[in-house]
């Protein structure tokens, strides 16, 4: 899948649970960063 020019590849079996999933990037206080995966389906 590709969307805003950032291509994400995953299993074709988690497709589903991908396709209205939003990843967010965050940088804590320390500089430290990591990614967030947020579904509808709890995981």
């Amino acid at each position: 899948m590709e969307d805003q020019g950032i291509k994400v590849v995953c299993e074709d079996r988690f497709k589903p649970f991908a396709d209205n999933a939003v990843i967010d990037y965050r940088r804590n206080i320390f500089g430290q960063g990591q990614f967030q995966v947020i579904t509808g389906y709890g995981c």
